[in-house]
């Protein structure tokens, strides 16, 4: 009875378990230009026993393909080097929305051959069935959601930028939507604008992620 249970439990941990959290592996690769001048260490998420989409969905955010800097783009005896890694930021209701970070540095002789270094940032909201979400779907389609996501992001953050076409790089949390970007100076690490799922209750779609985190 005992090991009939403990697989009932993996079985749906791997699908969203009672608590609606899921079991997740961190995976490391590196990849290399064909003459090696360009190395990328990567670290990235992956779903135990979870649907094939959805893993494939957080590899892709994080792996690149094609590499975007490789041989051609570096001089002769210029090296680059970039690195990637994660942070879960929701494990909750069937749902995984994870951050992506990194810094790709250029380098010749060891030394650093450029004044700051090329700074990565993404992030990715998943179904752990499949799906993948984007910004728009967040939102009810008879809603002018952006407009009120900036009305309270610049709120919040006088200096934070309107997004490409009312659209930003977001990431969720069990309370809040997060919009994450970075600043036009040189700073290395992002800047996050948190918004409350209840400051936006007139623009949510009730069946979307949000929704589905509200009516838990």
């Amino acid at each position: 009875m005992r090991i009939l249970l403990v697989l009932i439990l993996v079985v749906a941990a791997a699908h969203a378990d009672a608590l609606g959290a899921v079991k997740i592996q961190k995976k490391k690769v590196t990849l290399r230009s064909p003459a090696g001048a360009a190395v990328y260490v990567i670290e990235y998420p992956q779903v135990v026993g979870g649907a094939a989409r959805t893993n494939a969905a957080l590899k892709k955010l994080f792996v690149p393909n094609p590499l975007p800097v490789t041989d051609a783009d570096l001089e002769r005896g210029m090296k680059y080097r970039e690195e990637r890694n994660y942070a879960v930021k929701l494990n909750a209701a069937g749902l995984l929305s994870v951050w992506m970070g990194g810094l790709g540095i250029q380098s010749i002789n060891g030394r650093m051959a450029s004044a700051h270094p090329t700074k990565v940032l993404g992030a990715v909201t998943v179904d752990v069935s499949g799906r993948t979400y984007d910004y728009a779907s967040l939102f009810r389609r008879d809603s002018n959601y952006a407009a009120e996501v900036n009305r309270r992001m610049q709120a919040i953050e006088p200096n934070a930028p309107q997004g490409e076409n009312g659209r930003h790089t977001f990431y969720l949390t069990d309370r809040a939507l997060v919009i994450t970007f970075f600043d036009e100076g040189f700073a290395i690490a992002s800047m996050e604008v948190p918004i409350p799922f209840a400051d936006l209750h007139n623009v949510i779609d009730p069946k979307g992620p949000i929704g589905r985190l509200i009516a838990r």
